[in-house]
């Protein structure tokens, strides 16, 4: 009889486990393997075009970060610079052309402006669309 209730409890826990292993696993119905035969697979990219890809988007990232940081050694600059401090001036920077926009008080800002931004380092040209206060 103990054999029995052995046998038993096996048996139920086996096929627990069995039940288990399937959750999850949908049973391949002829509709699903149909669906999966026509489903066409995404054509395979050579190895050179996705590196050349990956070198691009790489190189396109170096930019941003540097135009990023000229931006911010502009803008630094700026602050630093007492005459100019108190102004508002917007900085923009793509590949390494600084643009300048706001107001100021006087041609003699404006100017000073572009001089402080063209002494940072990495910037190429500086393009002054300050308008001034009058």
């Amino acid at each position: 009889m103990r054999s029995y209730l052995i046998i038993k409890c096996f048996l139920v826990s086996l096929g627990f486990c069995i039940g288990l292993s399937s959750c999850g696993n949908p049973v391949a119905t002829p509709d699903k393997i149909a669906e999966t035969a026509q489903t066409p697979s995404p054509p395979a990219q050579p190895k050179q075009a996705f590196a050349d890809q990956v070198a691009a988007e790489r190189e396109s990232i170096k930019g941003q970060l540097a135009d990023a940081v000229i931006t911010s050694k502009v803008k630094a600059a700026l602050l630093a610079e007492t005459t100019l401090s108190s102004t508002n001036i917007e900085v923009i920077t793509l590949d390494g052309v600084v643009t300048l926009t706001g107001d100021v008080e006087s041609l003699t800002m404006s100017e000073r402006a572009s001089e402080v931004s063209r002494a940072i380092t990495d910037v190429k040209q500086v393009s002054n669309a300050l308008t001034i206060r009058t």
